[in-house]
């Protein structure tokens, strides 16, 4: 997660609403826990999809943590992204996303 964090960190500070982005390939991600600091607006996309085909982005599960990716944001996009939990090869309980705004959130996908 140095490389999603230092993104979304610097997404944050040039005030610019890209957040986080991914390339076309394939993730392994550990627990990526985006703070409990308030956000208005949260995104993170995959590599663009061609005609609405298959996304070329995928994040593969760890299984150590209870999700992915956690934040507190009122606003979410997530977009043109795979998740493989591996759940075929050793069944985990980790879920991809978890939003703990108190608010309840707006959410696009």
């Amino acid at each position: 997660p140095p490389a999603i964090m230092a993104m979304f960190q610097w997404s944050q500070q040039a005030n610019q609403q890209i957040c986080v982005q991914f390339p076309a390939g394939t993730f392994m991600v550990s627990a990526c826990n985006l703070g409990d600091k308030y956000l208005n607006f949260f995104r993170m996309s995959g590599a663009m999809v061609n005609f609405g085909y298959f996304p070329a982005t995928t994040i593969v599960s760890d299984g150590k943590s209870e999700f992915v990716f956690e934040m507190n944001a009122r606003r979410v996009e997530l977009s043109n992204l795979n998740f493989n939990g591996n759940s075929d090869k050793s069944p985990n309980k980790q879920g991809f996303f978890h939003n703990n705004c108190p608010g309840g959130q707006y959410f696009r996908g």
